[in-house]
């Protein structure tokens, strides 16, 4: 790389590390983003299957899904509950370091 060797082992040491550093990074984030989304997949799905039981009305489930949120760690999360028919549809939403993250949960309803 240059003509004397004297002094280019901090710029080698530059130039392995910092590609090493970024993709390390950008691996990590993207398994982070994976295990959120995952967690927030499974709040979306019991919240609607809870919310799809004969017992449970619409004032409970900002407890429910408040208590699910806790369980899993997400407790800035966001949930929505729609009804279509015989099935109840949670949506449930999560802002992780500037990426919003999006799951919908279904579940059929009892009774």
């Amino acid at each position: 790389m240059f003509r004397r060797s004297d002094g280019s082992a901090p710029i080698e040491f530059v130039l392995v590390v910092t590609p090493l550093l970024l993709s390390f990074g950008a691996v990590i984030s993207v398994s982070t983003l994976g295990y959120q989304r995952s967690l927030l997949t499974a709040a979306a799905t019991t919240i609607a299957e809870r919310a799809a039981l004969a017992d449970v009305e619409e004032a409970d489930l900002d407890a429910v899904s408040s208590g699910v949120f806790q369980s899993l760690g997400l407790s800035d999360a966001t949930a929505s509950l729609a009804s279509d028919g015989h099935v109840k549809v949670a949506r449930a939403s999560f802002f992780f370091f500037g990426f919003e993250l999006e799951a919908t949960g279904f579940a059929s309803v009892e009774g």
